[in-house]
């Protein structure tokens, strides 16, 4: 049992004590507030790859604040280090995870929403070898020396853009 002796130890320890609830409240509160937007990001968001940049973002930094909430609420060492844990290994694992998951219905072609500006991957990928090139002319200029046939600029794996401005056509 602490014995206080002084009214001015008492106010610090019950200072102490608001601090620590006051930052544990916050860290409880935008984590879940992040859990949220990552929830209502997965209900509106128009296709697969912005889903899962909103569930993996906001996901991610919402169970990490709630986890470190935690961690700060038992005053423990061993809580705060296995929270700690648990942060970092979601940190590491859930980006990776969500590129490896796009990266897959990318390559068993599940479009992107019609009103996306920009396929970075439109024409490096070479569907006989399932591989990856840096650049789109690179990839064109190899199909082109191996199958004879010749790609248009505007192709993507999707298909050349129909003239009309619908979806996609294939060639």
């Amino acid at each position: 049992m602490i014995e206080i002796t002084s009214p001015l130890t008492l106010s610090a320890i019950l200072l102490e004590i608001r601090f620590n609830e006051l930052v544990t409240s916050a860290l409880l509160v935008v984590g879940a507030g992040f859990c949220i937007l990552a929830s209502i990001g997965l209900a509106r968001m128009p296709d697969l790859y912005m889903r899962m940049q909103t569930a993996t973002k906001a996901g991610t930094l919402g169970v990490g604040c709630v986890m470190l909430g935690v961690g700060l609420h038992y005053r423990s060492l061993d809580v705060l280090v296995q929270c700690l844990l648990v942060v970092g290994f979601l940190f590491l694992t859930a980006p990776i995870a969500s590129h490896l998951i796009a990266r897959a219905a990318y390559m068993v072609r599940i479009r992107p929403w019609e009103g996306s500006s920009l396929d970075e991957l439109a024409g490096c990928y070479d569907e006989e070898t399932h591989t990856l090139v840096s650049t789109p002319d690179a990839h064109r200029a190899d199909v082109e020396r191996h199958s004879g046939r010749e790609l248009h600029g505007d192709e993507t794996m999707f298909g050349r853009p129909s003239d009309d401005g619908g979806p996609p056509r294939t060639a």
